[in-house]
């Protein structure tokens, strides 16, 4: 199975800590704003918020796998 290594970019009008608090309730699962497109759930006891935390997306049509490697609070995950 081929592996691939993806960072996804987007730039939102907002305060830095309302983007970073709406993402992390997205990839936790706390809100639903892409459902039915895309479902996040969250594998394990780690909370998102914490470097090593593992999560699965699903879409209509694909399904991966992501892994907190980093975080800079209110900047980047």
């Amino acid at each position: 199975m081929p592996k691939y290594d993806v960072t996804d970019e987007a730039v939102i009008d907002s305060p830095h800590m309302v983007v970073y608090k709406a993402v992390l309730d997205k990839y936790a699962g706390v809100t639903n704003w892409w459902t039915p497109i895309l479902e996040f759930k969250l594998r394990g006891d780690l909370p998102i918020d914490q470097e090593g935390a593992i999560g699965d997306i699903t879409s209509k049509s694909a399904k991966c796998s992501f892994k907190v490697t980093k975080i800079a609070e209110g900047k980047s995950i």
